[in-house]
Parts: structure tokens; C-alpha cells; sequence
């Protein structure tokens, strides 16, 4: 509720006069009949410069003041609102900035969670033995329920496995500790036989070589995009271009404007955008183009056609040449063609086994694997 004052206008003026700046500026106000909060009282900054304005008349009617004065002195104390509203907005805005800089700051004096190790030892290269994921679980920072429970796996070299599994099962959290982007809780993950957290961290990731299913999109040409799998190289268009085809991404490469040269997305000018699963090949030469001696697909073909799929893991094959693969993927025609495929329930492994195998058993995988292709029997 407000509460309005009225009261004679030379009368009031007269008494403000007496009563000081403040008082007399905010008695003027108040003939004015500016509404007043009565939990506090406080005069605003409208009640005075209305004070102001008010005492400003009352001197012209009574012939203190000339009509350019008055005019003049409006002039003024408007543009000293003007100036006070503009500085108090870049008070506002330098605060606000200030809150972006401190994170900033904050995040340039993370330092990071994978230390290298005093005296690391050499990755091997090519790996002998493979990968052991031995008695591995895992739980993230400020969780209690682990994410991973006692993964056993071995992985030869030029073997392909597959993860299998519901959402929240574990699958991207493996490859993740294979990345060392975390170190396990318990257990380790060997290489040849040596656990990983011995290597420099650096020139461990640089045998791996993984496309998630939420890859990067660059804005830059199609030869500086498959290029940034490992820029330590030089861009050589050939080397380039023989990745292209790997991922299936030669063909309608060629067919644009300006082949390799040809800029991606709409922020330059003639960009080209690309459909979803020509990104995702892009994405795949990427990888290919890493060479790396380990190689991770993350839902490596949710964006591309059966065709495109069968031409690729064909493709897969042929690169992997001693290497190690590792497929996640929701769709079983893609794990088909590894040589194990593990299923993992709830950070655990319930079963393992060739796609024959696994359906033979009629456990979880089988479920998972008629649910899927039942549209397909029925269609």
C-alpha cells in the first residue's frame, strides 16, 4: 500500500527551504505526490530529481529563475542521470565480467587429476601381448555406487571386441579409463603386461585413437578436419585422402566445390554443411588418420545408412592390420563382426562370447539382440 502527500505547493516549498538539502529535496518530492513506501520511508532517486524539477518551477513563478535557466538546469539534470544510469550499468557489467574471468582463472590453476610418473617407463610399440583390464572397478568423484565392478578383459593384438550393454551399463566409462582420463579405483590396465599409470599420460593417448559419438564438428576445410586426428603430421593431402576412403568419406569428398580445400559449416564464407552421416565420416578418417595402435569407436555408424556400415567395418578390418579395436555400439549388426563381445549390466559382466555363442546362451545378450531384430522380422 502507498501513501500520498498533498499538501499547499507554496507552502511546502517554503517549509523545505528551511529544512536543508536533503529535507527540502525531499519535501519537494513529495508535493509532487511520488508515492512512498511506508515499511521504510527512504526517499528514491525519482523523489529527488522530481525535488529538484519541483523547486526549479517554483523559482521561475517567482521570477528567480528565466526560462533558459530552467531549461539549462533540466539539460543538466538529465544528463547526469544519463551518465550515473551508464556508470552504474558498467559497474554491473565489470562485475558480471569478473564472475566469467574468476572461472577463467580458476580453471588455468586446475592442475591435472593424471600425473606423469617420475620415471615413466616407454609405451610399447606395437604391443606383444595386448591390453588386460584386470580386476578393474572404478567410481566417479563424489559418487558411492561404482560405476565399473571387477572388469576382466584381454584384448590381443589385431583382436576386435565389442561392448554391449544398456545405457548407464559402463561402456563409455571403460574407455574412458583406457584413455586415462581417469585411473581406475582398483586393479589396473596393462599393456604388454605393464600397468598404465607407469607411462607418461601424454604418449600413452597417443596410441589410442577413439571417435566418440559426440565428435567435434570444425569449422575449418575437410583436409584441416581429418588432419586434426594428429596434427604432430603434416597435412599431406595423400595420406589424407587415404583415410577419406577408409572412413567411406572419399566419394562426396570430391563431389564438393573444392575437394579437400572446401570450408565446413556456415560460419565462412561458401561453407558447405554436411549431413549427419557425412560428419560422422569425417569423424572416422579423423581416426583413421591417427593411425594409432589402439582404436576406439564409440557408436561409430548411429548416423549412417546398412550400406555405409557394411563398406566400413570391411574398412575396419583392413585397418586394424595387428592393431587392437574396440567397438560400443547399440546395434547389433555392427558388434557381429568382433571377435568377443562383452555385455556389462550395471558396471559388471554378465556374459562374453562370439555372437553365436552369446545367443546360443539365451541370456541378456539374446534378449537384447530379439528385441532389436524383431521390427526387422516383422517388416
Amino acid at each position: 500500500m502507498t501513501t500520498t502527500f498533498t499538501m499547499d505547493l507554496n507552502t511546502g516549498l517554503t517549509q523545505a527551504l528551511s529544512d536543508g538539502t536533503h529535507d527540502y529535496l525531499y519535501g519537494a518530492g513529495r508535493i509532487a505526490q511520488v508515492p512512498l513506501t511506508p515499511d521504510t520511508g527512504a526517499p528514491d532517486t525519482l523523489e529527488y530529481f522530481l525535488g529538484a524539477l519541483a523547486w526549479l518551477t517554483w523559482r521561475a513563478l517567482n521570477g528567480m529563475l528565466s526560462l533558459g535557466d530552467v531549461l539549462v538546469y533540466f539539460l543538466g539534470f538529465q544528463s547526469g542521470l544519463n551518465f550515473l544510469q551508464g556508470l552504474l550499468k558498467a559497474l554491473a557489467g565489470l562485475y558480471e565480467d569478473n564472475l566469467f574471468l574468476s572461472n577463467l582463472y580458476r580453471f588455468l590453476d586446475l592442475q591435472p587429476a593424471i600425473q606423469t610418473p617420475p620415471n615413466p617407463l616407454p609405451v610399447p610399440v606395437p604391443l606383444k601381448s595386448g591390453l588386460h583390464f584386470d580386476e578393474v572397478s572404478f567410481s566417479y568423484p563424489g559418487r558411492n555406487h561404482p560405476a565399473l565392478q571387477d572388469i576382466n578383459i584381454r584384448i590381443a593384438p589385431g583382436e576386435v571386441i565389442a561392448l554391449v550393454g544398456e545405457n548407464g551399463s559402463g561402456k563409455t566409462t571403460l574407455v574412458k579409463l583406457l584413455c586415462r582420463l581417469y585411473d581406475p579405483t582398483q586393479g589396473a590396465i596393462k599393456a604388454d603386461g605393464i600397468d598404465l599409470r607407469r607411462f607418461d599420460p601424454a604418449h600413452w593417448r597417443r596410441q589410442v585413437g577413439i571417435t566418440f559419438q559426440d565428435f567435434a564438428r570444425y569449422a575449418m576445410s575437410v583436409r584441416e578436419n581429418i588432419w586434426l586426428g594428429n596434427p604432430e603430421t603434416a597435412p599431406d593431402l595423400e595420406k589424407v585422402a587415404r583415410a577419406a576412403e577408409r572412413a567411406g568419406a572419399d566419394e562426396f569428398i570430391r563431389d564438393l566445390p573444392q575437394g579437400y580445400e572446401t570450408m565446413l559449416g556456415h560460419w565462412f564464407f561458401q561453407g558447405q554443411e554436411l549431413s549427419g552421416g557425412e560428419w560422422q565420416k569425417i569423424a572416422l578418417a579423423r581416426n583413421f588418420w591417427r593411425e594409432a595402435n589402439i582404436l576406439v569407436l564409440d557408436e561409430p555408424t548411429s548416423a549412417l545408412d546398412a550400406i555405409a556400415e557394411e563398406k566400413l567395418f570391411h574398412a575396419f578390418r583392413s585397418v586394424l592390420a595387428g592393431r587392437t579395436g574396440i567397438l560400443i555400439s547399440h546395434r547389433f549388426s555392427t558388434v557381429q563382426m568382433a571377435d568377443c563381445i562383452y555385455v556389462l549390466d550395471g558396471g559388471k559382466i554378465i556374459e562374453n562370447g562370439a555372437h553365436a555363442d552369446l545367443l546360443a546362451k539365451n541370456g541378456q545378450y539374446a534378449r537384447l539382440y530379439h528385441s532389436q531384430a524383431q521390427y526387422y522380422q516383422q517388416a
